[in-house]
């Protein structure tokens, strides 16, 4: 999302509600918004070994951990709840933790190096109504597996 503070608003949403709503909004400036796809499937070729390690390498810690957490059970798809609880600063994570650090880390991705979505699967599952998150293993072969 490109916007200038002056186009910024706060919204008040109930906290069961706050997962759907940062979903939505990071699929409105998706190229694909709109269609009935909900599994992004990363263009890993995009990505390469260099700039796959750049950024681990320059991810904030709990990025990384969740990147470590996805490395290490490559091909499994794992949810936001699993996800927060590889973030070893933050204790008390959750999956609105998770939420919040995939939406920056998406900005990155996109404004830092110009590719437009994270290098790993993101699919919403309609059963359990949340998201599942999964690392092909061409993309964790480039990451370190735990530290």
């Amino acid at each position: 999302m490109d916007a200038t503070p002056e186009e910024l608003v706060s919204v008040f949403v109930p906290r069961k509600h706050v997962l759907d709503v940062y979903a939505f909004v990071a699929r409105l400036t998706e190229p694909s918004f709109g269609t009935n796809n909900t599994n992004h499937s990363p263009h890993t070729e995009d990505w390469g070994p260099e700039l796959l390690r750049r950024m681990f390498d320059e991810s904030p810690p709990a990025m990384k951990d969740i990147l470590v957490a996805l490395a290490s059970r490559q091909g499994e798809w794992l949810s936001a709840n699993e996800l927060a609880k590889a973030i070893r600063d933050k204790p008390n994570a959750d999956s609105n933790t998770v939420a919040g650090t995939l939406g920056a880390f998406r900005r990155r991705c996109r404004n830092r190096y110009g590719r437009p979505d994270w290098p790993f699967n993101s699919n919403w599952d309609h059963v359990s109504g949340r998201f599942l998150y999964s690392m092909p293993p061409e993309v964790a072969s480039e990451l370190p597996s735990g530290s």
